[in-house]
């Protein structure tokens, strides 16, 4: 290792072990304290049971969670459309938040759902809703777990080693993500021109033309139970793109769709 790389790998070093040992004062209440460790049941007469070591909740430390706040704030500001961070603060808090809704729907799912397929819907829960946020330890190693059963053909699709179970054709619905789209459509062109696009029948059988949908099923997607609370977070997210990146947040709605589901 030639002398520059070496002072950058000691500037690194002691960066994460100051901000550790900031954080693990204790005053930002989601950031798991160290060491954590959290035992679960292990049952061995499953049909499909996860490996024990699987089951153990991993240890966090400072230095992990100083790396997660590090890669929060950087990827904020390496990434055009994402809120631009003017203190570490910030990036601490959002990571609390992060994890503490994380920890509460696992809560949630394992109480409903019993703790392994409870854990596994949790780890593809942080995938759908915190895409930009790295996963937990115990979220990576499930998810790896259930992956590496599917590859090996020791089950017949993914998570079944989880009793995960294979949704019913009847409630699939194959156009959800269109109609999503549509909405945005919608949202957009209102957004961006009100008086040349009024929310209206016009707007809504423009925006489903390219899909094959009647202005009624957008209509009804657009004021579907909570859409419009949805398209109210993701209006004040482009908002503050907007007031930061002036001449490239203008399509960032259209373009990151994901955001209509929340977080």
């Amino acid at each position: 290792m030639d002398d520059e790389l070496k002072a950058i790998q000691d500037d690194l070093d002691n960066v994460l072990e100051r901000l550790g040992k900031y954080l693990n004062r204790g005053q930002y209440g989601f950031l798991y304290p160290s060491p954590r460790r959290r035992t679960y049941e292990y049952k061995p007469t499953a049909p499909y049971s996860p490996a024990a070591w699987i089951l153990d909740g991993p240890y966090t430390s400072p230095r992990e969670d100083a790396a997660r706040v590090i890669f929060q704030y950087a990827c904020a500001h390496q990434r055009k459309k994402s809120i631009h961070y003017t203190n570490m603060a910030q990036a601490i808090f959002d990571v609390s938040c992060i994890r503490g809704k994380r920890e509460q729907r696992t809560k949630e799912l394992t109480e409903k759902h019993g703790e392994d397929l409870g854990h596994l819907l949790a780890a593809m829960d942080s995938m759908a809703n915190h895409r930009l946020h790295p996963l937990e330890t115990r979220h990576i190693q499930l998810l790896g777990f259930a992956a590496d059963a599917y590859l090996r053909k020791e089950v017949e699709y993914f998570g079944q080693n989880f009793e995960l179970q294979l949704n019913s054709k009847r409630e699939v619905d194959r156009k959800a993500s269109q109609r999503r789209l549509a909405v945005l459509t919608v949202f957009n062109k209102h957004r961006h021109d009100p008086g040349r696009y009024p929310i209206g029948e016009a707007l809504f059988e423009l925006a489903g033309e390219p899909f094959g949908m009647s202005a009624s099923v957008v209509k009804r997607a657009y004021y579907a139970p909570g859409m419009q609370q949805e398209l109210v977070r993701l209006g004040t997210k482009m908002d503050e793109l907007e007031t930061l990146h002036p001449s490239g947040a203008g399509n960032a709605g259209l373009n990151r769709g994901e955001e209509v589901t929340g977080e």
